[in-house]
């Protein structure tokens, strides 16, 4: 089973029942399939994804950063930014 791996919990999200996860494009990610979420290297639980939705960072509302990250849209696109500093 493939991994969706997370460094950190942001917003206290893997708690709940339903989440957000954004991530750059990938053939990895498939509506309908199970993934084994690990945070710290460590399972967590087994998770399906239920939505994708393909946008540019700019794209992505206040809203949707906020229950993703805990941060706002610029705050958030910065972290992204600096967390990918050789995508565009």
């Amino acid at each position: 089973m493939e991994q969706i791996k997370f460094s950190t919990n942001w917003n206290n999200k893997l708690d709940s029942l339903y989440y957000t996860t954004i991530r750059l494009g990938s053939f990895k990610y498939h509506i309908g399939r199970d993934y084994d979420i690990v945070l710290h290297n460590k399972h967590l639980h087994i998770a399906q994804i239920k939505h994708i939705a393909i946008k540019l960072l700019w794209e992505i509302t206040d809203t949707e950063f906020m229950l993703d990250t805990g941060y706002d849209k610029i705050e958030s696109i910065n972290m992204f930014m600096k967390m990918y500093p050789n995508v565009e």
